[in-house]
Parts: C-alpha cells; structure tokens; sequence
C-alpha cells in the first residue's frame, strides 16, 4: 500500500519510522508489556503496536518453557502462543528470520484468526528484534483481508529501525 508521509518515532531506546496516519492510542488491551506504544487508523481499523521486554522479563519467559530456548526465541515464541489463546480460530505462518533489511536478530510471523466464533479473522503481523539489550515486540493488526496490502509496510518498518 505504501502509507505516505512517514515520520521518525522514538520508543524506549530505539527509533522507527510510522507514517503520519497512525494517531497515537491509548489502547493498549492487546499488548503483553507494560512499555508499549500504541498506534491506530481509525477510517482502515488498523492498529500498530512497539512494545519491549528487558533481558531479565526474557529470562523470566523462559523458565515457562519446558525445553531450553534462547531469550529472543522465548519472546516471540511466548507472544505467538499467547496471541493463539486470544483467538477461539487461528492459522500461523512460519516463524522465519527477519529480513537482512531489518538489520539485527529477529524473527517475523502471521496469525490469521478471529475473538469470537463469527467475527471476520484478523491478521496480527507480529515480528521481534533483538536490539539495545532488549527484546521489541511489533505487531501490525487488521482485517485479513486488508491485510495482505500492508505486509510490505510493515516490513519497512521494521527496516527503518535504528539505535
């Protein structure tokens, strides 16, 4: 789709670029992490979200594996799994790397689903980074339908992120 008129975001030790369409929302009922920032599109219903876990909450997560994972797995494996039991249907892509675009360690995936049984499914692209000593979580909500437009978008903007 290629939102116009991108602007430079700062959030908990790293920056982004999100195009001058998202307002700033105080929502933030989808988010696991206390430090998030919020964005929306009211007239596209699209929601976007930052949010960072410190080493010690990746320690923490963890520990709620039974078999050894790294921190950055355990960030995104634990947010895949708790996005899945928010949804009564999903389907999941791939978990696969982040784009060498991006720029550090991460990883990217896509649940499909929907709240309650006849809802429309949403898509939550959901990618974490690993950077600054800390664990970012994005994600990039919407109806699936419209959805399939913005993975480009959303992968820009994971490209453009910088300490």
């Amino acid at each position: 789709m290629d939102f116009p008129d991108p602007e430079r975001q700062f959030f908990d030790g790293i920056n982004y670029m999100l195009w001058d369409m998202f307002e700033y929302d105080y929502d933030d009922d989808y988010v696991l992490s206390s430090e998030n920032d919020t964005y929306v599109i009211y007239d596209i219903d699209v929601n976007f979200s930052v949010e960072s876990f410190t080493d010690h909450d990746a320690e923490l997560i963890q520990y709620t594996f039974e078999e050894e994972i790294g921190k950055l797995d355990a960030v995104h494996d634990n947010y895949i799994i708790k996005r899945q039991e928010s949804l009564t249907e999903f389907t999941l892509s791939i978990k696969k790397p982040l784009p060498a675009s991006v720029g550090f360690n991460g990883y990217v995936q896509v649940v499909n689903g929907n709240t309650y049984e006849y809802d429309p499914y949403s898509s939550y692209f959901t990618a974490t980074i690993e950077a600054n000593e800390k664990f970012y979580v994005f994600q990039l909500i919407g109806k699936q339908d419209n959805m399939g437009y913005l993975y480009d978008d959303f992968i820009d903007i994971l490209s453009s992120v910088e300490l």
